[in-house]
């Protein structure tokens, strides 16, 4: 007879005795590889926002010396939102250009963005002689 329970079906990935072990356990080395790689793209890929959060404050003090901290946090506020729909809308157009373009081509435009990024004018206080 048919049974209507479904039944669990072991898979030939995972063992028998998996289900007493812990996930971390049942990867291989190359699944590790991946695993650790991942993490670490991920991670300095988070740098720059990390970055940027922590010399906002300080940023903004000097973009807008003259506004009480409401104001300096407002316009960070601004900064803020740009910046993450900067990073968004650019993962979203160079995903699309690399899916359609040889993405090699795609990182090689990208590094060049990166490079031309370094080259920006002097912070306000440089530029009219202030000193702190």
């Amino acid at each position: 007879m048919n049974d209507p329970v479904p039944r669990p079906v072991s898979s030939p990935a995972a063992p028998a005795s998996a289900g007493k072990r812990p996930w971390w356990r049942l990867l291989d080395r190359y699944q590790w590889t991946v695993f650790i790689l991942a993490s670490l793209g991920w991670m300095f890929d988070t740098m720059d926002q990390q970055i940027f959060t922590m010399s906002r404050s300080i940023s903004m003090r000097d973009l807008v010396p003259d506004g009480d901290l409401n104001l300096q946090n407002q316009f960070g506020g601004y900064a803020t939102t740009c910046f993450i729909l900067g990073w968004a809308t650019g993962g979203l157009i160079f995903g699309v250009i690399g899916d359609v373009l040889d993405l090699r081509r795609v990182h090689r435009f990208e590094r060049a963005l990166d490079f031309l990024d370094g080259f920006q004018p002097l912070p306000l206080s440089q530029r009219s002689g202030r000193r702190r």
